[in-house]
């Protein structure tokens, strides 16, 4: 593994705030299950608490942490995913965390194929919470230079390594199919 990563992983565990890459631009990410650390994400973003956020994931072990039980299809649909840059409003799973359960009793989760967020996840062997590293309403931090300049010390590490090969923000659909965010 990564030194890091190590590191990276170590500031999770702490209950601190991270700014990583993700397959498409840097996230801030956290414990999802820290409701301080995710609160001090959307300060910093300076959005409310109820602005939804982002669960990523490695693999269906940590979506069955987060998510309700689904149907085997929607299983398959999900794994298909992986390497589409797709995030999913699923039912959440119940006695979730307040702070992680979005409208209608809903959770976003995405399943990456992302290295960094792999490694990050398997170290963790949990979820991580993803959200673009930018002040609501602004551009999203396309480099670790960006994101500097952004947050400056009110980030606890920055874990300079490379963007994934994504163009944009990922998709957000329902299970159902139906398009959040294109």
């Amino acid at each position: 593994m990564h030194c890091d990563i190590n590191k990276a992983v170590k500031v999770i565990k702490e209950g601190k705030i991270l700014i990583y890459p993700t397959e498409s631009i840097f996230g801030l990410g956290c414990d999802p299950f820290n409701e301080q650390a995710c609160q001090k994400i959307n300060s910093l973003k300076q959005r409310s608490n109820k602005a939804g956020l982002i669960c990523l994931i490695n693999n269906i072990k940590h979506l069955n942490t987060l998510a309700a039980p689904l149907r085997t299809t929607d299983y398959e649909q999900i794994r298909k995913s992986k390497t589409k840059h797709i995030s999913w409003i699923l039912p959440a799973k119940s006695g979730l965390p307040k702070w992680l359960i979005g409208p209608n009793n809903t959770i976003c989760v995405r399943l990456s194929n992302d290295s960094s967020i792999n490694e990050l996840c398997s170290a963790l062997d949990q979820a991580i919470i993803s959200t673009s590293a930018n002040e609501q309403g602004m551009p999203a931090a396309n480099t670790i230079e960006q994101a500097k300049k952004i947050f400056k010390n009110q980030v606890d590490y920055y874990l300079d390594l490379p963007l994934g090969d994504k163009q944009k923000a990922s998709k957000i659909l329902t299970i159902t199919g139906k398009i959040i965010r294109n």
